[in-house]
């Protein structure tokens, strides 16, 4: 993780108000606790449970603490401060409001994926491994259109989470028509178990830039970039096209397929070890300099 998100990520540790953290975690249906922790009277939109749900504890471990634990293994260090046991009392909470769903296959699934993809050292770098297609879509959301949410997760399909934040619930609603404001607050839930909620439940009926809903161009219509393109889409040669770019494709950044990064505005797979290279964002891991040039390998000192 970059040195942006780790703040970002330490800000919602700070708003999520995380009392209950590194309880045992339990099956028991029990309340969330009356009193929700408060800062100045600013009380976060999820308080932590009595008790925590093993299914929470299980997940966010797979997130959050392997990569830590995997990676000081590899560099014989000491794991860093990982992000598990804010996350286990957030979502403890969601499952437990009974506002989110989560099925023990999909759980499994992610599980499994996530012990695969940080196997080895080879991965280790500022970059980390591609998150797996088995943890993009975990949840199922149980609010209707009108009720009170938390997170855009905890909505039907097709509905966004309109006016929440970390502070504040909002109400499950359709998308945004053309100049109506999206994007304005972090959703937390989503942040903590990493699912990109507005790829699983779209702000816009169009496409959220600069805090406003925009017409996107539909399939088969004129782009100079993917950023133009409907949600699921990218902009190959002057159109916008069904899918992400593949292999080889041009791209402008976040719109190739998982697994692959785009560089100088191709999609390429990261180098593996042992490969040349002259920066990190060419490798699977690092790039490490020397005198003689750089070779692609185990970036311990990399975030």
């Amino acid at each position: 993780m970059t040195l942006a998100p780790r703040l970002a990520a330490l800000l919602l540790l700070l708003l999520s108000g995380c009392g209950g953290c590194g309880q045992k975690a339990s099956t028991a249906k029990d309340m969330p606790s009356s009193e929700a922790h408060a800062v100045d009277g600013v009380r976060p939109v999820y308080s932590t449970p009595l008790q925590l749900d093993a299914r929470a504890a299980q997940l966010c471990k797979a997130l959050h603490a392997l990569p830590e634990t995997r990676r000081a293994s590899c560099c014989a260090g000491r794991p860093a401060i990982d992000l598990a046991d804010a996350c286990t009392g957030i979502l403890s909470a969601a499952l437990r409001s009974e506002a989110l769903g989560l099925e023990a296959t999909r759980l499994e699934a992610c599980a499994a994926a996530l012990d695969t993809a940080y196997a080895g050292c080879a991965w280790v770098g500022p970059f980390g491994p591609p998150f797996p297609k088995e943890c993009a879509s975990l949840f199922t959301g149980r609010r209707a259109a009108g009720e009170k949410c938390s997170s855009s997760l905890e909505c039907f399909s097709g509905l966004v989470c309109a006016g929440a934040g970390p502070t504040d619930t909002g109400r499950c609603s359709p998308p945004g028509p053309k100049g109506s404001s999206c994007g304005t607050a972090v959703d937390v839930l989503a942040s903590y178990t990493r699912q990109d909620a507005e790829a699983l439940h779209p702000p816009c009926q169009g496409l959220c830039r600069r805090h406003r809903c925009e017409e996107a161009v539909t399939a088969g219509g004129a782009c100079e970039s993917s950023q133009q393109c409907l949600s699921g889409h990218h902009c190959a040669e002057g159109l916008c096209l069904p899918g992400p770019a593949t292999e080889g494709q041009r791209c402008s950044g976040g719109d190739c397929a998982p697994g692959l990064r785009c560089l100088e505005g191709a999609c390429v797979a990261p180098l593996p070890a042992g490969a040349s290279c002259t920066r990190d964002f060419q490798c699977a891991g690092g790039c490490l300099l020397a005198a003689g040039g750089g070779h692609c390998g185990m970036g311990c000192a990399l975030r």
